[in-house]
């Protein structure tokens, strides 16, 4: 799971592994000296939690059809 920044969540050797670095990742940053290496991609969806001014809260899979859906937008 791409974090973003270069940071992963992972599964590795039959363990799940939180903010791992991925710049020593073939394929993720690295090109030389690498000691990793993705045997498989993973699959990903994003979603975005909407929130209306009385409260209610819901969750689309349809980002594109929003501004500022991502942690950097801002509150506007």
């Amino acid at each position: 799971m791409n974090l973003g920044e270069g940071f992963f969540n992972a599964w590795f050797n039959g363990f799940w592994v939180e903010d791992f670095d991925g710049s020593r990742v073939s394929g993720l940053g690295c090109t030389r000296d690498c000691t990793a290496r993705v045997l498989k991609e993973g699959k990903s969806d994003w979603w975005v939690k909407l929130k209306t001014k009385d409260g209610n809260i819901a969750w689309t899979d349809e980002a594109d059809k929003f501004n500022g859906t991502d942690a950097l937008a801002g509150s506007d």
